[in-house]
């Protein structure tokens, strides 16, 4: 009998850059997007560009991303190790791409600097990118940036464009359940419906389920769910 035996990884990286290296991403700068059909374009954007919303003007939408897409970015230095581990064995074992496991960090990695190409070198390419990025910027300068950059809806790059492209209202206008709703369709976001009340009923059921376990304030938690009414109270 043949025995194969299981492949592992392991994965260590104490990797720094040189900051003066990279591109300087303080200023305005050019990355490569697509429209609806996946042709690529040119978009310019960063700090004083029009449509450019700094970290204290996108109300929950900070909150919102991080909970629906990266739990965990307050503390990890770019990826998790045991995700990406995770993610880098079953792509082998299937020899193709088909796990993400990426966080916030190797997300914008991928928008700015990568092809939208789905390989294990791509992959690869974003982990050590990523601990660059998380090495000469501050945790909040990466979720300035991610919010900035990508897409929140068919061809509406950053949190302003897709704020008003489904609300049309600024992210700071935003009601929280809102707010979640659009973090919750960044996996897809060009192939998504526009919010309905059964969507947003399940958005309110998962923000509850975060209030719950202290992931984010009661106080972005309506009681009532999206579409009910306060019960009027009848005079004796």
């Amino acid at each position: 009998m043949l025995f194969r035996s299981k492949p592992t990884f392991q994965l260590k990286s104490d990797c720094r850059a040189r900051c003066d290296s990279l591109p300087n991403l303080r200023k305005s700068f050019r990355y490569t997007a697509y429209d609806p059909k996946g042709k690529p374009f040119e978009r310019v954007t960063g700090r004083g560009t029009r449509g450019w919303y700094s970290l204290g003007m996108t109300g929950d939408m900070p909150l919102a991303v991080i909970n629906m897409e990266d739990p965990g970015f307050d503390h990890h230095r770019g990826f998790i190790p045991q995700a990406f581990t995770n993610s880098f064995l079953e792509n082998l074992k299937q020899g193709r791409f088909s796990r993400g496991g990426s966080t916030i960090t190797m997300q914008l990695v991928k928008n700015i600097w990568l092809t939208r190409e789905k390989t294990l070198g791509r992959k690869v390419q974003e982990f050590f990118l990523s601990q660059a990025l998380e090495s000469c910027y501050s945790k909040g300068e990466l979720l300035e940036l991610y919010l900035n950059v990508v897409e929140f809806g068919p061809n509406q790059y950053g949190v302003w464009a897709g704020s008003m492209f489904w609300f049309n209202r600024p992210p700071d206008e935003l009601e929280p359940v809102e707010s979640f709703w659009l973090a919750s369709i960044l996996p897809r976001p060009s192939k998504t419906g526009p919010p309905d009340e059964q969507s947003l009923k399940r958005i309110s059921s998962v923000m509850k389920t975060l209030s719950s376990t202290g992931k984010i304030p009661d106080y972005m938690v309506d009681p009532l769910e999206p579409g009910e009414e306060t019960p009027v109270q009848q005079e004796e």
